[in-house]
């Protein structure tokens, strides 16, 4: 009987080591790399998974997406500074978790691109 129990408790603690290793896994997302593009205007597709108001207290307005497992940042508004594209602004501004986006902005650095610097650039909501 005890042999049972311990091929019991042998098995509970892979299971429980599995699920864990599935549970961080998941949680992982790789920042995107858009190294080589800086200053190049980008088209992308993804889905928001946070929408950060930051400009509502002097700080950056920034879309949290992540495409195709990887995340990136989307500068919408800067707070004080100014955002030559109002209409992409107060589009995002409205954005939700789980919402599909399409964004045309300039990629400003590795991981982010934002829709401040023209009037060309562009977020449009898919869903």
């Amino acid at each position: 009987m005890k042999r049972y129990q311990n091929l019991s408790l042998f098995i509970l603690g892979i299971l429980v080591t599995i699920g864990i290793i599935l549970f961080i896994t998941n949680q992982i997302v790789i920042e995107q790399n858009f190294g080589e593009l800086i200053g190049q205007n980008l088209t992308i597709k993804g889905m928001v998974v946070e929408n950060d108001h930051g400009c509502d207290v002097d700080g950056y307005c920034i879309l949290h997406v992540v495409s195709e497992g990887k995340k990136f940042y989307v500068i919408y508004h800067k707070g004080w500074g100014t955002c030559e594209n109002m209409e992409a602004s107060n589009l995002a501004y409205s954005l939700k978790k789980d919402d599909k986006i399409e964004i045309y902005g300039e990629v400003e650095n590795s991981n982010t691109i934002t829709v401040c610097n023209s009037e060309d650039t562009y977020i449009i909501r898919l869903t």
